[in-house]
């Protein structure tokens, strides 16, 4: 429903306080173009022949030379450049229709004098605009299935959440086991992080503020991600699976603390500077790039030790075990590099939604797949619990109570063997 009523707009604030004389940025906004006309309302006193607005589309200007120009204000505020030069400090400019949707970048300039300018910039794509329908979005055509995907995910991940903690708190003994733990943490951050983004979503939809609380989503978000980050990590190791202790800790606590830094240096990135005037999207700054190699980094030593304990693995459906979990796990930490290189066959305006969908699908099928394979029924199977390990050919979905499979054998481990003991 949300969807049939959503007029694409947003504002952009234009405040500048006695600045000194130069070009000054604002924001940007998408344009759908093909469809409809766009329309910008200008209400920002201060904005005259010598402080003008200046419109800029990427359909006829070369924005990036503007960018790298920004510091000659004469330059990149003459005509040669700006699509649309404003100097009323009140007005309504109609967009007309575009062969393909376009970013417009905004921005105000003295080149003289200090700049003081006060107001807002109310930009609207007019194909949902209708008079009889009060609920208003402010999101532009490049997030144009935001509230759809956030209320989905929400859904979904409410729904797994819900499940973990009935697991947690109802069937699972006192002694929980650590993925169990680690796994309600990420979910639980996955769905708390899309319920804040559903505040935000319906806030800004029809104020056009709440940027905090967008704020508070990615960092949630970005939490449950480097959760599961390491619970890959602790899986392709066989920690608590084959073996009771991690096999490589240097390695797993520096590929986990490096992502991690990465991951929540470019939430912070993305929070400082809005409406990026260079990226399309996060993972394309320079932060996201450096996140996108170290989860790669995190790829490439999950296979070896997977793949190594795989083979030592003497076990059919313990192999069975390694195998999936490869699969599921391999493509949500190669996920998002895959995406942002497949994202480039897209338009601008349309790769912060591919690599959403195809990163946040990922890692709500890793979620399943390990809230199923750690539940109460199957985990004393599938995972080392309180030092008890059954050396027999493991059922995927797990032994049920009392029942043995063939030549079985009970061998009961100390929780935490000396380094000199020999492991399983």
């Amino acid at each position: 429903m949300l969807s049939l009523i959503a007029t694409y707009s947003k504002y952009i604030d234009a405040t500048l306080k006695d600045e000194k004389p130069g070009w000054y940025y604002l924001g940007r906004f998408v344009f759908n173009g093909r469809k409809s006309d766009g329309r910008i309302t200008i209400n920002v006193p201060g904005i005259a022949k010598d402080t003008p607005l200046l419109l800029y589309s990427d359909a006829n200007t070369d924005w990036s030379a503007v960018w790298k120009s920004r510091k000659d204000c004469k330059k990149v505020s003459s005509s040669k450049y700006a699509t649309k030069i404003i100097t009323k400090d009140s007005q309504v400019l109609v967009i007309e229709k575009t062969p393909a949707p376009s970013f417009w970048y905004l921005a105000i300039a003295n080149c003289d004098k200090n700049v003081n300018t006060k107001g807002q910039i109310h930009l609207e794509d007019l194909e949902w605009n209708e008079p009889s329908l009060s609920y208003n979005t402010e999101f532009d055509f490049s997030e144009q299935d935001e509230i759809e995907v956030t209320t989905a995910f929400t859904l979904l991940f409410g729904a797994l959440f819900m499940q973990q903690l009935y697991n947690f708190f109802m069937k699972m003994r006192p002694g929980r086991h650590m993925f169990v733990h680690l796994v309600t943490i990420s979910t639980g951050l996955q769905c708390i992080g899309y319920v804040v983004r559903l505040i935000w979503c319906t806030q800004y939809a029809q104020t056009g503020k709440g940027y905090a609380w967008q704020c508070i989503s990615n960092l949630l978000v970005i939490t449950a991600d480097v959760l599961m980050v390491l619970i890959a990590l602790f899986i392709g190791q066989g920690y608590l699976i084959s073996y009771p202790q991690i096999q490589h800790k240097a390695v797993t606590w520096s590929l986990f603390g490096v992502t991690a830094g990465l991951a929540f240096s470019m939430a912070i990135y993305c929070i400082v500077v809005r409406d990026d005037p260079v990226y399309a999207y996060n993972l394309e700054t320079i932060p996201g790039i450096l996140y996108n190699i170290s989860r790669m980094a995190c790829a490439a030593f999950f296979t070896y030790t997977i793949l190594t304990n795989r083979m030592k693995e003497t076990y059919r459906e313990r192999k069975a075990l390694y195998l999936v979990l490869f699969i599921i796990y391999l493509c949500v930490l190669a996920g998002p590099f895959v995406s942002f290189c497949f994202a480039f066959i897209y338009p601008r305006w349309f790769r912060e939604t591919n690599v959403l969908l195809m990163t946040r699908m990922l890692d709500f099928v890793a979620v399943v797949v390990i809230v199923y394979l750690t539940n109460p029924d199957s985990i004393a199977d599938n995972f080392r619990v309180q030092g008890i390990v059954t050396v027999s050919e493991p059922k995927m979905g797990g032994l049920k109570q009392g029942e043995n499979s063939e030549d079985s054998v009970e061998i009961k481990l100390p929780d935490f063997p000396a380094k000199d003991e020999k492991q399983y």
